[in-house]
């Protein structure tokens, strides 16, 4: 069986599914995970479709029934409520440094190229075609953990393109960058578990006010999904304890390379404006 989550199987299965599953993953990822909880009765009812749809999408992922199905989505949930202390080593142990660095390598690098090779196409079509085309200003912002992302996206992009702004994870300054958010606006949020209730209220209030909004976060994805026009998607999981954001680095800067691939031309202009700006450089 696969190691998965269910939301991040029905996204590798989603050119595979019918009309009629398509909406029950709709359903499903309106209200992740809590929606696959229902009966087969109930998720069909919620979704518009029958029950035997349900029972077919269920063995289409891979399951063996819907309380197989069930019992890797409350598996989820205990994921997501892990605090770092839990997630601690026993082993006293400490190892050579050695050790850990072939530990990381082998885990890291794997984990790397799980994100890279099992990213959504149609999603991160989307997110490409948003940032590099979009005329309008984009905002971004990320939460205690993810700050870092946020700041390294925004960075790079405004190096690509004008109207890039990164807004502080701090109440004063969303409050302050709300206060203009309109649908001419594209909003990025980075929420990764356990997800931080400013940072959904943030981009729910984007979202509220006509602006696209793009969403990074773990495969066991944010209540902020169910408000994305598009989601990128990448595991935190790590040889420590800590969250390893290795993985959501490299999938920012493959998005990165696409956006520089969209009229490379108006990038390139650009980026020989900002040196003639005499922008001060290493070498």
């Amino acid at each position: 069986m696969s190691t998965k989550t269910v939301a991040e199987l029905m996204r590798a299965h989603r050119r595979e599914l019918t009309a009629a599953e398509l909406q029950i993953m709709q359903a499903l990822l309106a209200d992740y995970p809590a929606a696959g909880l229902q009966s087969v009765a109930g998720l069909a009812q919620l979704a518009g479709v029958s029950a035997p749809t349900v029972v077919r999408l269920t063995a289409k992922l891979g399951f063996s029934g819907h309380a197989d199905l069930q019992a890797r989505l409350r598996a989820e949930l205990s994921a997501r409520a892990a605090a770092p202390a839990d997630l601690y080593p026993a082993t006293a142990d400490p190892g050579s440094p050695s050790a850990a660095l072939q530990r990381c390598e082998q885990h890291i690098g794997r984990a790397v190229i799980e994100a890279l090779h099992g990213a959504d196409e149609r999603d991160c079509d989307l997110v490409v075609a948003m940032l590099a085309e979009s005329p309008g200003p984009i905002l971004v912002t990320g939460g205690s953990i993810s700050a870092g992302l946020a700041m390294y996206l925004s960075t790079c992009l405004q190096l690509l393109r004008p109207g890039v702004r990164y807004v502080e994870p701090q109440h004063g300054p969303r409050a302050t960058a709300l206060l203009d958010v309109s649908d001419k606006h594209t909003v990025i949020a980075f929420d990764y578990r356990r997800y931080e209730r400013d940072t959904i209220r943030f981009g729910s209030d984007a979202a509220a006010r006509g602006a696209q909004l793009i969403v990074f976060t773990d495969t066991y994805l944010t209540p902020l999904a169910r408000e994305a026009t598009a989601l990128v998607t990448s595991s935190i999981d790590g040889p420590g304890p800590l969250a390893c954001l290795t993985p959501a680095f490299a999938m920012i800067d493959a998005l990165l390379v696409a956006i520089a691939e969209r009229d490379p031309e108006a990038r390139r202009r650009r980026l020989t404006q900002l040196d003639q700006l005499g922008r001060d450089t290493a070498g």
